[in-house]
This record gives structure tokens, C-alpha cells and sequence, in this order.
């Protein structure tokens, strides 16, 4: 019985290194996601700009 309660702790202990890495990755990603969805938004916006700048400069008046 001991050596089995002892496994159990082993298995235990090894799951729950390997959820600490996948929360510690999750983070990481969610972060990263984050920051795209920043940079992304950023760029949408810049985009917009240029393509109103742009429809200004090809406008002629006669």
C-alpha cells in the first residue's frame, strides 16, 4: 500500500509540474495575443488614415 500511496504522490507531484508549465505558457500567450490585438488595431487605424490621405490627394477640382 505504501509504495502505491507513493506513486500517487509522484503521479501527483508530475501533473501538477505540468500544469504550472502549461499555465505559465498560457500566460504567455495570452499576453503575446494581447499585444497583437494592440498592434493590430494600431495598424487598422494607420491604414485608414493612409487610405483618407490618399483619396484627398487624387481629388481634382475644375
Amino acid at each position: 500500500i505504501k509504495q502505491e500511496l507513493q506513486r500517487t504522490n509522484d503521479q501527483l507531484e508530475e501533473a501538477e509540474e505540468r500544469i504550472e508549465e502549461v499555465e505559465t505558457a498560457l500566460q504567455a500567450a495570452a499576453s503575446m495575443i494581447k499585444r497583437l490585438t494592440q498592434r493590430q488595431a494600431e495598424m487598422e487605424a494607420k491604414l485608414l488614415d493612409q487610405e483618407g490621405h490618399a483619396r484627398r490627394d487624387n481629388i481634382w477640382v475644375f
